[in-house]
């Protein structure tokens, strides 16, 4: 009986530390009483550590004591017959009854009840909670020296009493990993929250479509020309731009203005139908201009530099996609191609992040101070000019090989991922 009270109070210690806080305020707002008195005990854990403690130490001060005075003596007479033994029976009973006694306590008194308290810890935490505080108030002279003993060690350690750690992103995700593999979560589920995750470390500048890929209509073009680039694109949206101030003006999205000229049909001039637009900076986090968007009702937004100037346009199809992953349309260029012998033909305008997920590479050499956002860029900042064809820099085992320029800009790059001498 002592050593499954033993058993009784390890496990009990255990399964209320290791319980999930979140588990068990869903169930004490349920009403369990559990629940709650096991909440209690996680706030306050020295006092319920040291009336746990006090409750093992005396069961095995007690079991010990017991068993070496009642069962010994017994034993020894038993052994006092034996020949050849007989001389130190009572050394051997003593023997005997303490290693009985130790691995009785051993594997019922602790390794079975906790294995228990591990594999159900809420559960165990609820059933034994209610009757821990009385226990505690039973105990609360002794508990109370060895608390203050014990806050007081604390001091002189300069250990303070914060509580646990915050839980990281990087453990949720473990969690999440290790529930899909026991099939809890779908893969697409487990996919989703680590784009959430992806999404909050991301800025603006990483997501939008850069402007030299943006159909921008001239406001002071003939009509007929603005509504041939209008038709030539798939796009719903339009950023209209100021050429000669290189300002941009507005939106037209084509559903208001096709819904306009359904009922009074075609129009002459497209200003009226120019609205004001969303501005985001370009430094703005991907959360942030998704409360823009939120805020101000529409999924389109002209993105900024730091000079005022168009840098390019960001819409919530962007947002979704760095969440989601991309959806290719049939227009879609295709930013990476797997060619013959293992190399990728890759688009200088590819986010760094990507490729490197892509690829499994590691980090980009002054990827995390934001100095460049896109492959093109990262070349840049390494040469530390503008890339002509042929440049090529080795991160470690991988090369990347200027393979076309587009003006100023690097337009195709080959990646080789295995560097030969």
């Amino acid at each position: 009986m002592l050593v499954l009270f033993n058993g009784l109070l390890s496990g009990s210690e255990l399964a209320v530390v290791s319980s999930r806080r979140a588990r068990l305020q869903r169930l004490a707002d349920a009403g369990d009483a559990g629940a709650k008195a096991t909440i209690a005990l996680n706030e306050h854990p020295d006092r319920f550590l040291s009336t746990a403690q006090i409750g093992i130490t005396l069961v095995g001060i007690l079991s010990g004591a017991f068993g070496g005075a009642t069962l010994s003596g017994p034993l020894a007479n038993l052994l006092d017959g034996v020949p050849l033994i007989g001389t130190w029976a009572d050394s051997i009973a003593v023997l005997l009854v303490v290693l009985t006694i130790t691995y009785l306590s051993l594997v019922f008194g602790e390794l079975v009840p906790k294995r228990i308290a591990l594999l159900y810890p809420g559960r165990v935490a609820v059933m034994v909670a209610r009757p821990l505080p009385a226990l505690s108030r039973i105990s609360r002279p002794v508990v109370t020296v060895l608390t203050n003993s014990s806050n007081a060690i604390m001091r002189l350690l300069r250990i303070g009493s914060g509580g646990s750690e915050a839980v990281t992103e990087e453990e949720i995700e473990h969690l999440i990993a290790e529930g899909t593999r026991l099939g809890v979560f779908e893969r697409a589920e487990q996919e989703l929250v680590g784009g959430v995750f992806d999404l909050s470390d991301r800025k603006v500048d990483d997501l939008m479509t850069p402007r030299h890929r943006v159909i921008s209509i001239d406001r002071n073009a003939p009509v007929a020309e603005q509504r041939r680039q209008m038709s030539e694109s798939p796009h719903s949206a339009f950023p209209f731009i100021d050429v000669q101030e290189d300002h941009p003006v507005g939106v037209l999205f084509v559903k208001t203005l096709w819904s306009h000229e359904t009922e009074h049909g075609p129009v002459s001039d497209l200003s009226p139908f120019i609205q004001p637009a969303l501005y985001i900076r370009e430094t703005a986090s991907a959360f942030a201009a998704l409360e823009h968007f939120r805020t101000a009702g529409t999924g389109f937004a002209i993105v900024l530099n730091e000079f005022g100037l168009m840098d390019g346009i960001l819409t919530l199809h962007d947002l979704f996609e760095a969440i989601a992953g991309e959806f290719p349309e049939p227009s879609d260029i295709q930013a990476m191609i797997l060619r013959e012998d293992g190399s990728w033909l890759v688009d200088g305008d590819l986010p760094v992040h990507e490729l490197r997920e892509k690829l499994k590479l590691s980090a980009f050499p002054g990827e995390e101070s934001g100095e460049f956002t896109t492959l093109g860029g990262f070349i840049m900042a390494e040469l530390q000019r503008i890339p002509r064809p042929a440049d090529r820099v080795v991160i470690g085992q991988t090369s990347f090989e200027v393979v076309d320029m587009d003006g100023t800009r690097v337009d195709k790059v080959l990646v080789t991922t295995a560097v030969r001498s």
